[in-house]
């Protein structure tokens, strides 16, 4: 038998949003379109033959990064981030963070979350604490003292806040993979058809189906 506090319990869950998200989904108190959003960055990296590591998604986007991190650990703002796929935009979220030092990295994925549909964000629209929301959808209603990233596959309308991810270099890619244990050919024939790390994944490398749950549905090249 084990025996919890309930009061330091639920005090810690308010510190770290992205934990208590996954919690909630395990004592059935938020709906199943609220995850972590390193938990939707994990099961893209396990559902992927061979595995991915976030890293792969941040090849050739330097600018990208740095300018998401900036925005991340400056003061609460809506970020629109357009690429091929949802889930590219999305894990691209992801490793942005993962690329950080422990210190500054432990915090913002704590503060992360992902929603799917607008029962999602009526779940957390009243949090207390300012969070970072990603979505695949509009995020209306959400208070302003919210990191808000809206992910889509079309040009962003927001140009002073907006990333566009833009194709990877193929033979970066490429290299990327080989390390990973793929076949050079093979991984140039993937990158080549696909355009990308994420379609590639998509498309070629097995991705899970289960992602669906989450909303990353990847669109055919």
């Amino acid at each position: 038998m084990l025996a919890f506090d309930a009061e330091s319990l639920a005090q810690w869950l308010e510190t770290a949003p992205g934990v208590a998200a996954w919690f909630g989904q395990v004592v059935g108190a938020v709906p199943a379109d609220v995850r972590a959003l390193e938990e939707v960055c994990e099961t893209f990296k396990a559902d992927t033959k061979p595995a991915f590591d976030l890293s792969g998604i941040l090849i050739g986007r330097d600018s990208e990064r740095e300018k998401l991190i900036g925005l991340l650990q400056g003061p609460p703002v809506a970020i629109e981030i357009s690429a091929t796929t949802t889930a590219e935009a999305a894990t691209f979220v992801g490793a942005c963070i993962e690329s950080l030092p422990e210190d500054a990295r432990e915090p913002l994925w704590a503060r992360a979350i992902w929603i799917d549909s607008s029962n999602g964000v009526k779940a957390i629209a009243a949090a207390d604490r300012s969070l970072i929301i990603a979505a695949s959808g509009e995020l209306q209603g959400l208070s302003s003292r919210h990191h808000r990233i809206v992910t889509k596959t079309s040009r962003s309308r927001n140009a002073g806040n907006a990333i566009e991810l833009g194709p990877q270099s193929v033979t970066a890619l490429v290299e990327y993979l080989a390390k990973l244990g793929l076949d050079r050919n093979d991984a140039y024939e993937r990158c080549q058809e696909a355009g990308g790390i994420s379609n590639a994944c998509a498309t070629r490398c097995l991705l899970s189906r289960r992602l669906r749950r989450f909303g990353l549905q990847p669109r055919r090249p």
